[in-house]
């Protein structure tokens, strides 16, 4: 490959990968990507839907109450909530099972013999 082909090549690679990263960073600062640290309040449906778990059992008594105080949390911290109440749901529970006694007719357990007198 020639100097000048190599060169042309990269320049339109960097120009690319420049233009996308300004497209990135172009969307996230307009709104369009959600910033984990912005506060919801007890008016927004988010905390609401959240909040609607609690009804089923699915929250911990602490993240709870701290809804239905109406308390301002962030997205970060409902995303907390969700993955603790995700865990009640995936985690398996195990199911009381009884341990069969088998017992043979005839066979008696056999009995230890006599201790040995030292002497």
């Amino acid at each position: 490959m020639k100097q000048g082909n190599w060169l042309t090549s990269n320049l339109k690679t960097l120009t690319l990968l420049t233009l996308c990263f300004l497209f990135i960073e172009g969307t996230c600062s307009l709104g369009f990507g959600a910033d984990s640290y912005d506060n919801v309040t007890q008016d927004q449906s988010l905390y609401q839907r959240v909040k609607k778990l609690g009804g089923y059992g699915l929250l911990d008594d602490q993240d709870k109450a701290v809804l239905d105080e109406g308390r301002v949390v962030t997205r970060l911290e409902l995303a907390f909530y969700l993955e603790k109440a995700k865990a009640k749901i995936d985690a398996p529970r195990p199911l009381p099972t009884a341990v069969p006694q088998i017992k043979v007719p005839g066979a008696e357990s056999p009995s230890l013999p006599p201790p040995v007198e030292a002497a």
